[in-house]
């Protein structure tokens, strides 16, 4: 009886040790900086939605007729510059504890881009003039837009 026992025992730790070792192997690699936009475009990491080729693509290392001219070196330092600072650039603060990342960042005009950020919680759009001047990025004129 009690060999029963410690042979069924044996049995179940064994099977539980099996499934977890199997689950461990099978999760899928998370992401740094996870944040995701509605197309699963991971934003930080610089991939945006490319429509006419249906994927995500960073549009500096991958043609996108969407973006035909929009990564100049000069777009690509603002871009980095905005993502890298978009807590300080928002003029309105986060919810329950939340924390700013940029979804999209488009470039309008010469001088002009329009950034769509959020923070898990709330989606937020302004637009803002910038101008690299003595080699420093310059963000002004910032307009909240309603979405």
């Amino acid at each position: 009886m009690k060999k029963t026992i410690i042979i069924l025992t044996l049995l179940v730790l064994t099977t539980l040790s099996i499934g977890f070792f199997l689950n461990e192997s099978t999760k899928p690699e998370e992401l740094i900086g996870g944040q995701k936009d509605k197309h699963g475009c991971l934003g930080p990491a610089g991939y945006l939605w490319c429509e006419s080729k249906q994927k995500c693509l960073r549009a500096w290392e991958e043609y996108c007729q969407e973006y035909p001219d929009q990564f100049t070196e000069e777009k690509i330092r603002t871009q980095k510059y905005i993502e890298k600072n978009i807590k300080e650039l928002s003029p309105i603060k986060p919810v329950l504890g939340g924390s700013w990342y940029t979804t999209s960042i488009k470039f309008i005009d010469t001088d002009k881009v329009q950034i769509t950020y959020e923070d898990g919680h709330v989606e937020k759009q302004f637009t803002a003039d910038y101008k690299i001047k003595n080699e420093q990025i310059i963000i002004e004129n910032i307009v909240n837009k309603s979405i």
